[in-house]
């Protein structure tokens, strides 16, 4: 997640947190919502085929991990001092 940070960072001017904070969840949530279209796109080839598994191998991971685990992330992250 720190990657994530940093790059969030160089995206988005470090000086406006907020748009930091809000483009870092929107990456986080986009990159385990593309883990999960990945494990489903594995596993539908054996079961769970169906659009209704996609939406929850895609939605759980991109909200529980993505979002809520990026709100966490915010909340417990030091900004150095030096940048």
């Amino acid at each position: 997640m720190r990657t994530l940070w940093e790059l969030s960072g160089s995206l988005i001017d470090p000086e406006n947190r907020k748009s930091r904070e809000n483009c870092f969840r929107f990456m986080n949530f986009l990159l385990f919502g593309l883990i999960g279209l990945i494990i489903w796109l594995i596993v539908r080839q054996f079961a769970l085929d169906s659009t209704e598994w996609l939406l929850c191998f895609i939605g759980f991971p991109a909200v529980f991990c993505g979002l809520f685990g990026a709100s966490i992330y915010i909340l417990n992250v030091k900004d150095d001092p030096g940048k």
